[in-house]
């Protein structure tokens, strides 16, 4: 039996749709929260760049105007539209789909997402290095770097605030024989962390792995 059609956001439950598109955590494809519309956690975004540009609005950095896909897999509800494409989304460029293949609907993004839910189905340890605050008597995890799939390091934190501080703050460390290590070179980037990132208050832990999941979110305060 074929699926059922896309079908557009309700009426009655676009400004929920709307709103927790806009407060989901930065992250990658996968969304965090319950569909307003079915109620299943099963909600995905992507875009796609378009023409570059260099934009702030409301704080936020963004890269390019192009086009986003917003999506429930259990119910097949979705919004697709133009849109500014924010800096940290070019950090999870990892679908594995060509840009020919896209249309207004969803189907060629959420056959993607499936074949990556059967490559993927296995939880999977990723290396992280955490950026922890303490002030003589708490230690708090304040940005997470995080290995991905792609082989970059992107930073998880509690607010775009913070991540931008921390993205500011380590945009490259020192390597060997008076080289500079970025997040493009991995793990390389991540090892050097530790000793380039230690202070009266900040500092870096060591190298250690944690599940994928957890470690691409951080609870906001």
């Amino acid at each position: 039996m074929p699926p059922p059609p896309w079908t557009s956001t309700p009426d009655t439950t676009r400004s929920r749709w709307k709103e927790l598109f806009a407060t989901a955590p930065h992250g990658c494809v996968d969304v965090a929260g319950a569909c307003p519309v079915c109620g299943e956690a099963q909600l995905h975004r992507h875009y796609q760049l378009g023409r570059s540009l260099a934009r702030v609005v409301d704080g936020e950095y963004y890269i390019s105007e192009g086009r986003v896909w917003e999506w429930c897999s259990a119910c097949r509800t979705y919004e697709h539209g133009t849109a500014l494409v924010p800096l940290w989304w070019n950090y999870y460029l990892h679908l594995d789909i060509e840009p020919n293949q896209l249309t207004a609907t969803p189907d060629a993004l959420e056959e993607a997402v499936q074949r990556r839910r059967a490559r993927f189905h296995e939880p999977r340890q990723v290396p992280v290095v955490e950026m922890r605050s303490f002030d003589g008597t708490t230690e708090e995890v304040v940005a997470r770097f995080v290995l991905t799939i792609t082989g970059q390091v992107v930073t998880i934190a509690r607010t775009e605030h913070i991540r931008q501080v921390a993205d500011k703050r380590v945009a490259r460390v020192p390597g060997a024989r008076d080289t500079w290590l970025t997040r493009d070179d991995g793990l390389a980037f991540l090892e050097e962390l530790p000793p380039n990132l230690r202070g009266s208050r900040i500092f870096a832990t060591k190298v250690f792995e944690m599940d994928e999941t957890a470690a691409m979110t951080l609870p906001t305060q």
